[in-house]
């Protein structure tokens, strides 16, 4: 088990990262009422199927392929990794919505990377299936 000093900073870590994807939400939502037309959509509309297919293939290998690739490293390294693919669906919806991309698909993209954060939180059981992953060996 994790002692309680690290429980806890993984817990803070985690609650700033989480919060960051809100902060986007807010970045987001305040460029869109400001902006009139759209800087670049033909920008938004390329960039729409490569970030969307990125974040589908980062969702993906969160739970199938990152998890033996991360084996090696520390539980509390192998968390922030996590959590910064997670975190960069939410940058690509922002980026999205700077360009000029739709307002449901940024929503949607910070509510799907908030929820990656939701699943892949700081606890004991979590810790649990870390150690099971890092003693597999195939």
């Amino acid at each position: 088990m994790l002692n309680q000093q690290t429980k806890k900073m993984m817990w803070m870590i985690w609650f700033a990262l989480l919060s960051s994807v809100f902060i986007y939400l807010a970045v987001g939502v305040i460029l869109r009422q400001k902006q009139g037309d759209p800087p670049n959509l033909d920008a938004a509309e390329m960039l729409y199927y490569p970030m969307v297919g990125i974040s589908l293939a980062l969702t993906i290998g969160l739970f199938t392929v990152f998890p033996k690739l991360f084996r090696g490293l520390p539980y509390q390294i192998h968390c922030i990794l996590r959590w910064a693919l997670s975190e960069s669906i939410a940058v690509f919806g922002l980026i999205l919505s700077i360009l000029g991309g739709p307002a449901d698909v940024f929503i949607t993209m910070i509510i799907w990377s908030a929820v990656l954060y939701l699943l892949q939180r700081p606890t004991d059981a979590d810790y649990q299936r870390y150690l099971t992953q890092r003693q597999t060996t195939t």
